[in-house]
């Protein structure tokens, strides 16, 4: 199953890969939380030009699904935000969400696609459970608008859930 640090690892990545993103050092665009966002936002860079990828909540729940049979289903969310230069330019504000899409699609195509690769975190995705909203603005200043985004990943974990008393005092 995919733990915190592999989907941060993995969206990471693809911040870095996706040419509609190209995070590098010199120009950040990927940040792990809220806080490391707003340290990027708050000094000169502007994010007016490509979008960005924040990493938001990681949820988990257990599902019972029938029987002694449990699912551990985590929803992760992220944004993808970028700048206007003025609030009030509503088109701006639409075609920002019409662009940051366009790049949650590709996102969404490369998970589905390397959901069959064996060995690949992506196989517990569920696209059937992904859902996004459009966001904006997130602060003042930078004028950020997007959406906002939240995955499914699900998976038995019977074998997770074995009572031993070895473990206890």
């Amino acid at each position: 199953m995919i733990t915190k640090k592999h989907f941060s690892d993995y969206m990471l990545d693809v911040a870095t890969r996706l040419k509609d993103i190209g995070h590098t050092p010199e120009k950040p665009r990927f940040a792990r939380n809220g806080e490391e966002f707003l340290n990027l936002i708050s000094g000169k860079m502007k994010v007016t030009s490509g979008v960005m990828l924040v990493l938001d909540a990681y949820n988990n729940q257990l599902v019972h699904n029938n029987d002694d049979q449990f699912n551990l289903v985590k929803t992760p969310s992220f944004f993808l935000v970028r700048g206007i230069n003025d609030e009030t330019d509503y088109n701006a504000e639409e075609e920002v969400y019409d662009e940051c899409e366009k790049v949650l699609m590709k996102i969404l195509a490369k998970m589905k696609a390397e959901r069959y690769t064996v060995g690949n975190l992506m196989r517990f995705f569920d696209l059937n459970g992904t859902t996004y909203r459009s966001v904006g603005p997130l602060d003042e200043g930078q004028n950020l608008f997007g959406i906002e985004v939240q995955l499914r990943f699900s998976n038995v974990v019977n074998a997770d859930l074995v009572y031993d008393e070895a473990d206890w005092l």
